[in-house]
């Protein structure tokens, strides 16, 4: 029985001994081919929010997409990210802001660096004429939670946004129990260098060393899935291809219901609401796919949502209008997400369709 301690000591030790050198020496983009990933919370929860990175963090890294990474398909991109006090992707904490975005890895600028994220857009476009805070990756019931307990005060607009593979997954606006109401009031008590203890562990505990060295490993990656790359331009790559997903009736009623939800809410704190849908890159190009049709889901919601009294923007219809006759890209040709040329069209819809002066 002696001998078998030894020997796990002896296995487990070196790991360990790895695993702090990474959390408390190395930086956290060492191991990974992306900011997300470096600054994301793993394996520990973050206790400031719910869905947020490594608060109070500011990274330079040279990036590439989601899906060509460690390929020569992939265009390495430097990029710069800096997080707020809540871990939020943000170049400072605004407790009353005018424009409070709320949305996925779209809104949280995957693929993008600091200045080209949505949020700094419409930042640099509105000047001082109105403030602008993101929390995304969040949720509405997210917004509720920091509102309700003083964190972020009401603002006058609510953006929302969901890409289209996400729409499936909207659930309508709820409060949380008591017991998660009380919970994050505590959690809210916990002095700050808990968190900066947690944010270790968590680097220690995801091992991103070890990852790195077994992706490297041929023998162990062969059987892996590789992204689908377009037969008529092939530097654009596809998360799905000709196997993406597309919607049915009873996910576009679901989407629909969760969206009211929103706006219901929003209405009764007398907050204006905007929806902005963001298509799949496939839905996009799907001419490169190539698909028979465009898929028209977002057309629908849109139009639903429209005669409900929604406001939205067709991200869809937009971008549609900025291809014809050009050959412009608005998505990175190695990731799923849009480029800062997309960002740019957005923020100036958003300041039109809201009558925002720049």
């Amino acid at each position: 029985m002696r001998n078998f301690l030894c020997k796990l000591l002896a296995f487990f030790i070196p790991i360990l001994m790895i695993s702090i050198f990474e959390a408390f020496i190395l930086p956290p983009n060492l191991f990974t081919f992306r900011s997300w990933e470096a600054l994301s919370f793993t394996i520990v929860p973050s206790l400031i929010a719910q869905s947020s990175f490594y608060p109070n963090f500011t990274l330079t890294m040279k990036e590439e997409g989601d899906l060509a990474d460690h390929t020569k398909k992939s265009f390495a991109k430097k990029t710069i990210w800096i997080t707020d006090q809540l871990g939020y992707r943000n170049d400072k904490f605004i407790n009353d802001p005018d424009i409070l975005l709320i949305g996925d890895s779209f809104f949280a600028g995957s693929g993008l660096s600091q200045s080209e994220t949505i949020t700094n857009k419409l930042s640099s476009k509105l000047r001082n004429k109105a403030s602008v805070y993101s929390i995304a990756t969040g949720s509405l019931n997210e917004f509720d939670v920091l509102y309700r307990n003083g964190v972020i005060k009401k603002p006058k607009l609510i953006i929302f946004e969901s890409a289209e593979r996400n729409n499936i997954c909207f659930s309508p606006f709820s409060r949380p129990g008591s017991i998660k109401e009380k919970v994050f009031i505590l959690k809210r008590q916990i002095p700050s260098y808990i968190h900066d203890i947690l944010i270790k562990a968590d680097r220690m505990l995801r091992f991103y060393s070890i990852r790195w060295i077994m992706s490297r490993d041929k023998s162990l990656n062969a059987g892996l899935i590789r992204p689908n790359i377009s037969p008529i331009d092939p530097k654009m790559i596809f998360l799905k291809g000709k196997s993406v997903t597309f919607h049915s009736d009873k996910e576009l009623k679901e989407s629909f219901n969760s969206i009211m939800s929103y706006k219901k809410y929003c209405d009764s704190l007398g907050v204006d609401f905007l929806f902005v849908s963001m298509p799949d890159k496939e839905t996009v190009y799907f001419d490169l796919v190539p698909l028979d049709t465009q898929p028209d889901y977002l057309f629908k919601l849109d139009s639903l949502l429209n005669i409900n009294g929604v406001s939205t923007i067709n991200t869809l219809g937009i971008y549609n209008k900025e291809r014809q006759g050009k050959n412009i890209l608005l998505y990175h040709y190695d990731d799923t997400h849009w480029n800062s040329t997309a960002t740019e069209l957005i923020a100036n819809e958003i300041i039109n369709k809201e009558q925002l002066t720049e």
